[in-house]
C-alpha cells in the first residue's frame, strides 16, 4: 500500500476550497490510495472505469468506485479524481458519516467532523455513526437529512450554554437520533439563564424532526416562522425544569404554520410539554395523539410542593392568540400546576378550533391559580370545538374549572359536547363572563365537588345565549347545585333543556355559602332573566329548580322571561323554589310532573322566604288557567280571561271564577252564579220565599216541613239544597203541584241533598234524595171482601184495571 495524501479537491458545496483544504488538515484525513495493489481495476458495460476493494482509510470498510465525470466537486470521501478521470462512490444508503473521521467515542469533539460530512456530502443523506458523538452546534444545508442508528447514535452538546445544537436547513430532516444536552433534571435554570436547545427551524419551509430522544437540555426544539412542518414519534425527557420553556416549541413573530405536531413523548419538568403559537402568528396547526406527562427519568411523577415545575401539557396560544385553525386532539396531558390544554385563540375565526378526544388528568394542582383548568379555551373562534374529552382529577378546588371558556366576542360561539369530566376537586365546567352562544350538550358530569356548570357573572347585555341540553349529572355531595347560572346583566336567553340530574340526598338541606350558592340543588338561577328550564329529569335533591333572586315588579306576565314547564321531579324535598317581594308577582309554571316531591312549589332556598310566587297554570293563549283553594287571587296581575279552579267547593257552592277586568287583582265573577248559602238551624216549619231564587240551602235542624205557595218562582227557576238535621218535607201550598219520581214522597232524607226546578209558578219538580213511598194494604182487607179501601190502595187498583184492559184490547179481546 502507498502512503497516505491529501488529495485536492475542486469546489465545494458550504465552504471555500482554501477553508475546506484548511479543514481536512486539521482534522487528519487521511486519502484514498486507488494505486494499492489490492485494488481491483474494471470496466462497466458502458465503458466506465471501477475501482473495486478500494480501503477506507476512515472505517477499514472496502468500497468500490466507479467513474462519473457529471460532477466537478470532489470531496475526498465520496467524490475522487485519480489520474484525470473522476470517481463517485457506490453505496446504497446514506452518506456514513464515519468516511469523515467522525471518532464517536463520548470524548473526541467532532463537531468539525460532522460539519464537514453534512458540507462536504453531495448526496442529500448523511447517517451517523453508533456511540456519542460530542459537539456544540452544527447547521444542515437546504435539503439535507441526517439519520442515526436509532437510540444508539447519541449527540451530546459540550456545553449548556451554547445556542442550539442543529440549525436546519430548507427542506431537511432529522431522524432515528438520540440527543443529550448535558442537563440533570434536578437543574432549574431561570428564565434569565441562556441555555442550550437541541433544534432550530427559523424561516424554513419543509422540516421534518422524527423518532429522535432528546433529552438533558436547557429548552426544547424551536421552530419559528416556518411552513410545512412535521414533528413526529420523538421522546423528550429528562430536559431541564425551565420555567418557560417547551419540549416542542412553535412560535411565529412574522408568519407561520402548516404544522403536524404527532405521537411524541413529552415528559419534562418544563414549564409545559408543547407551546405553540405563543406569538400569534401561527396558523393550521395540529397536535395529536402525543403524551405530555411531568416525569421523573425514573418513571415516577414529579408532584405538586415536591419540584413539579410543569404549568401546561398543550399551551396554544397566548399573548397575541392563534390567528387560524388549530387541531388538538388524542393527547395525554397529566400532572401540571395548571392546565393540561390550554387555547388561546381568535374569536373571529369562522370555523374555530378542535380540542377533541383527548384526555387530561391531574391538572391545576397550583391551589388559587386563575391560569388554571384541566382544558382552558379562551376565544376558540366561530364554531369551535371541545368534545369527547376526558378530564379526571381536576386539582384546583378554589379557582376556574376542569373545563373552562371564556371569552369576550359576541360573534362566537363554542360547542362543548360528549366530554367526560369526572371527581373535579374544583368546578366541573366553568363558563366566564361575557361569553355567548355555548352549546354544551351531551357531556358526563360524575362526582365533582363543586358545581358541574357555573356561568359566571356578566356585565355586558350582549352575550348569553347558552344551551345546556342532554347532559348528564351524578353527584355524591349536596354541598353545590350542580348546575348554576348567573346571567348579571346578559340579556341572551339560556336553555335549559332534556338533561338528567342524579343527586345524592333528598333530605341534606341546602348549604347556603353565599347569595346563589345553595347546595344540593339541581339548577340554581340567579337572576330572573331570559331562562328556559324544560323536559328535565331531576331526581334526590333537596331542591330541583331553584331562584336565588325576587322576581323584580318589572317582570310582570307578559315581561315574564323565565319558563320552567314540563320538567319531571322525582323525589326531591322541594320542587320548584322561587319568590318576591313583590305582592303581585307571579311566576307561572306548566306541566310539571311531581312524583315523591314534598313540596311541589317553595320559596326560594337561598333567600331564607317563607312563601312561593309560583302558580301551576295551563296557558290557553295569553291566558292562564289554574287551581288554588275556594277564592279568586287577591294579588298579582291579571288579564281578562283568566281563570281560577277551585280545589274545594266554596260556602257560597261556587267552584270557579273568572277574570272579567284586568288589573291587580282585577275583577273576578265566580261560577255557577248565585250560589249564596241560607243556614236553617231552625227546626220550626217554614216558607220557601222569593229571596230563596237560585239560593244553596242547608237544613241544620231537626225534621221540618217547608211550604211552597203559588206565584212566588216563576218558569226556570231552580233552588238546591242539603238535609243535615232531620228530614225536610216539602209542602204544596194553594194551587201548587209539586211532583216526584213514582215510588217516592216530597220527603229529602237526612243528609241527602235536593234540587227544585219551576216549571211554572205552580208547577215544581223536587227530586235528590228522596224517601220512597211505603204501599200496605188496610188490616181488613185481606179478610173482610166488603171492608172499604184506602185512597191509595183504591187507586193503585184503578191503575192495574187500566193496564189489564189495555193488553186486552191489543189482544183483540175486547173492542176498544
Amino acid at each position: 500500500m502507498s502512503d497516505s495524501k491529501i488529495v485536492t479537491v475542486g469546489r465545494v458545496i458550504g465552504a471555500t476550497p482554501d477553508q475546506f483544504k484548511g479543514a481536512v488538515k486539521g482534522n487528519m484525513l487521511p486519502a484514498f490510495d486507488l494505486n494499492d495493489e489490492k485494488v481491483i481495476s474494471s470496466t462497466s458495460p458502458e465503458g466506465l472505469k471501477i475501482k473495486s476493494n478500494v480501503l477506507d482509510p476512515n472505517t477499514g470498510e472496502l468500497a468500490t468506485f466507479i467513474e462519473d465525470m457529471s460532477d466537478p466537486n470532489v470531496d475526498g470521501v465520496v467524490y475522487l479524481e485519480h489520474e484525470g478521470s473522476k470517481y463517485k462512490r457506490a453505496f446504497k444508503e446514506g452518506l456514513n458519516s464515519l468516511w469523515y473521521n467522525i471518532k464517536a467515542d463520548g470524548d473526541t469533539d467532532d463537531t468539525i467532523a460532522l460539519q464537514k460530512a453534512i458540507d462536504q456530502s453531495l448526496t442529500d443523506d448523511v447517517i451517523l455513526p453508533k456511540g456519542t458523538i460530542v459537539f456544540s452546534s452544527i447547521t444542515l444545508r437546504d435539503g439535507m437529512n441526517i439519520r442515526g442508528l436509532g437510540k444508539g447514535t447519541v449527540l451530546k452538546s459540550n456545553s449548556k450554554t451554547s445556542g442550539y445544537g442543529i440549525t436546519m436547513g430548507e427542506n431537511s430532516s432529522i431522524r432515528n437520533i438520540s440527543m443529550d444536552g448535558g442537563w440533570l433534571e434536578t437543574e432549574t435554570p431561570s428564565s434569565g439563564d441562556s441555555v442550550n436547545r437541541p433544534i432550530l427551524a427559523n424561516n424554513k419551509k419543509k422540516i421534518i424532526i422524527e423518532n429522535c430522544r432528546i433529552y438533558g437540555w436547557g429548552g426544547g426544539v424551536l421552530v419559528t416562522d416556518c411552513y410545512d412542518v412535521i414533528i413526529k414519534n420523538n421522546f423528550f425527557f429528562a430536559n431541564a425544569s425551565h420555567q418557560s420553556l417547551s419540549d416542542i416549541g412553535v412560535s411565529s413573530s412574522t408568519s407561520g404554520g402548516r404544522v403536524i405536531i404527532e405521537g411524541n413523548y413529552c415528559m419534562s419538568n418544563n414549564s409545559q410539554a408543547i407551546g405553540v403559537g405563543t406569538l400569534g402568528s401561527d396558523s393550521l396547526l395540529k397536535v395529536v395523539n402525543n403524551y405530555c406527562v411531568a416525569m421523573k427519568a425514573n418513571g415516577s411523577l414529579w408532584i405538586e410542593g415536591a419540584g413539579l415545575r410543569r404549568r401546561h401539557g398543550i399551551l396554544m396560544g397566548y399573548n397575541g392568540g392563534i390567528r387560524t385553525h388549530v387541531i388538538c386532539t388524542g393527547n395525554h396531558c397529566v400532572n401540571t400546576r395548571w392546565t393540561g390544554i390550554y387555547l388561546q385563540g381568535d374569536n373571529n375565526i369562522t370555523g374555530g378550533d378542535i380540542i377533541a378526544n383527548n384526555i387530561c388528568i391531574d391538572n391545576g394542582w397550583q391551589q388559587g391559580e386563575p391560569l388554571s383548568g384541566g382544558i382552558f379555551v379562551v376565544n376558540a373562534g366561530i364554531g369551535g370545538i371541545v368534545s369527547n374529552n376526558l378530564v379526571l382529577n381536576y386539582r384546583n378546588a378554589t379557582s376556574a374549572g376542569a373545563i373552562r371558556y371564556s371569552s369576550s366576542e359576541p360573534n362566537e360561539s363554542l360547542n362543548l359536547t360528549g366530554n367526560i369530566i369526572a371527581e373535579s376537586y374544583g368546578i366541573g365546567m366553568s363558563i366566564g363572563f361575557s361569553t355567548n352562544g355555548a352549546n354544551i350538550n351531551n357531556n358526563y358530569f360524575i362526582n365533582n365537588v363543586g358545581r358541574d356548570i357555573s356561568v359566571g357573572v356578566a356585565s355586558d347585555t350582549v352575550n348569553g345565549k347558552h344551551i345546556i341540553s342532554d347532559n348528564k349529572f351524578k353527584r355524591n355531595n349536596n354541598d353545590f347545585p350542580s348546575v348554576y347560572i348567573d346571567q348579571g346583566a346578559q340579556t341572551g336567553k339560556y336553555h335549559i333543556l332534556k338533561n338528567f340530574f342524579y343527586g345524592n340526598s333528598k333530605s341534606e338541606t341546602a348549604t347556603i355559602s353565599s347569595l346563589g350558592n345553595a347546595g344540593n340543588i339541581a339548577i340554581s338561577v340567579r337572576n330572573f332573566e331570559n331562562t328556559t328550564i324544560k323536559d328535565n329529569f331531576i331526581e334526590n335533591y333537596y331542591g330541583a329548580v331553584n331562584f336565588s333572586e325576587n322576581i323584580p315588579t318589572s317582570l310582570a306576565r307578559e315581561n315574564m322571561k323565565v319558563i320552567c314547564d314540563n320538567n319531571e321531579l322525582s323525589n326531591c324535598t322541594h320542587g320548584i323554589c322561587v319568590q318576591s317581594f313583590d305582592a303581585n308577582a307571579i311566576f307561572p309554571v306548566e306541566g310539571n310532573i311531581f312524583r315523591g316531591v314534598t313540596n311541589e312549589l317553595s320559596a326560594s332556598l337561598s333567600l331564607g322566604g317563607s312563601s312561593t310566587k309560583a302558580l301551576i297554570v295551563t296557558r290557553i293563549g295569553g291566558n292562564f288557567i289554574f287551581q288554588q283553594n275556594s277564592t279568586p287571587p287577591t294579588s298579582g296581575l291579571w288579564k281578562v280571561g283568566d281563570r281560577v279552579n277551585y280545589l274545594n267547593i266554596a260556602s257560597n257552592g261556587a267552584n270557579s271564577a273568572i277574570c272579567t277586568e284586568a288589573g291587580t287583582p282585577g275583577t273576578w265573577v265566580e261560577f255557577p252564579l248565585a250560589v249564596k248559602t241560607d243556614s236553617i238551624v231552625s227546626s220550626t216549619n217554614n216558607t220557601l220565599t222569593a229571596t230563596a231564587k237560585d239560593r244553596y240551602r242547608r237544613y241544620t235542624g231537626s225534621a221540618g216541613l217547608t211550604t211552597i205557595n203559588e206565584n212566588i218562582h216563576s218558569a226556570g227557576d231552580e233552588h238546591y239544597g242539603e238535609v243535615e238535621g232531620g228530614e225536610r218535607t216539602f209542602n204544596a201550598g194553594s194551587g201548587v203541584i209539586i211532583r216526584v219520581a213514582e215510588g217516592f214522597l216530597p220527603i229529602v232524607k237526612s243528609g241527602g241533598k235536593y234540587s227544585l226546578k219551576f216549571k211554572s209558578s205552580t208547577d215544581v219538580l223536587l227530586s235528590g234524595d228522596l224517601v220512597k213511598e211505603k204501599i200496605e194494604a188496610s188490616p181488613n182487607s185481606a179478610t173482610d171482601p166488603g171492608a172499604t179501601y184506602s185512597q191509595v190502595e183504591s187507586q193503585a187498583i184503578l191503575d192495574e184495571l187500566r193496564d189489564l184492559k189495555t193488553k186486552m184490547i191489543s189482544y183483540g179481546i175486547l173492542d176498544s
